[in-house]
């Protein structure tokens, strides 16, 4: 049973980092469907479930594809609800409802007042509690990223946290093959280019395709539009 188990998570790893290298969005919809469809779901079954939900969610919202994003959340709170039943990690349930509740706000942005302040809680209250965990790290640091100053968000805030992350994620063997290194190696380009220091961002873009030279939305757009802002 456990052999499976293993043998199942190397697979559902596998297909979630080539669907996203490949910028396939389909192939990964089609994951969350396959997965929900499993009954008595295994607790690594659910945190992979949730990792994929996530990232597609933020990905609809990226895309303005607000009725796909709705679909997806309500499903997605679903599952941590049942994540949270199974006794999953007690961090990882506060920074993915943190997630969720961004989310929310951004389809919904009325109801910042009601939940926006537990959604940063949720994050902070992750990384105090489990700072060597990376997806806490991530989750306070997308807080911060994408919070209005004027709220109390700080790009040099989430780029600490998303160090933190990057450097967690080195030092425990999870940096080959993972989507979400990819993602995290991502939002620090982004929070350098926000600051004006292009050179970091090629620095970081560098990183990535050294790790995965086949991204080709990282090799083919992102660094020969940096290096035009070098110039």
């Amino acid at each position: 049973m456990l052999l499976c188990g293993a043998i199942w998570a190397q697979a559902a790893h596998k297909d979630a980092y080539s669907a996203y290298i490949q910028q396939d969005i389909k192939s990964w919809q089609t994951q969350i469907d396959s997965i929900r469809q499993q009954p008595n779901r295994s607790k690594q079954q659910q945190e992979q479930l949730l990792d994929l939900e996530y990232g597609f969610v933020a990905w609809a919202l990226s895309e303005t594809n607000n009725q796909l994003a709705q679909n997806y959340l309500d499903h997605s709170q679903n599952d941590l609800n049942n994540y949270a039943k199974a006794h999953g990690s007690k961090t990882r349930i506060q920074a993915y409802q943190s997630a969720f509740y961004a989310y929310e706000i951004k389809l919904h942005p009325a109801r910042a007042a009601r939940i926006g302040l537990r959604c940063i809680s949720l994050a902070k209250s992750a990384r105090r509690n489990q700072p060597d965990d990376y997806f806490a790290q991530i989750q306070y640091g997308n807080i911060q990223y994408f919070l209005p100053a004027v709220l109390g968000g700080s790009v040099a805030e989430a780029q600490t946290a998303y160090h933190q992350a990057e450097k967690i994620m080195e030092r425990q063997g999870l940096s080959k093959h993972n989507w979400m290194y990819l993602n995290v190696l991502l939002m620090l380009a982004d929070s350098y280019k926000q600051q004006g220091d292009y050179r970091m961002v090629q620095t970081y873009y560098e990183k990535i395709l050294r790790c995965e030279p086949n991204f080709s939305w990282v090799r083919d757009t992102l660094i020969p539009a940096n290096i035009k802002r070098l110039q």
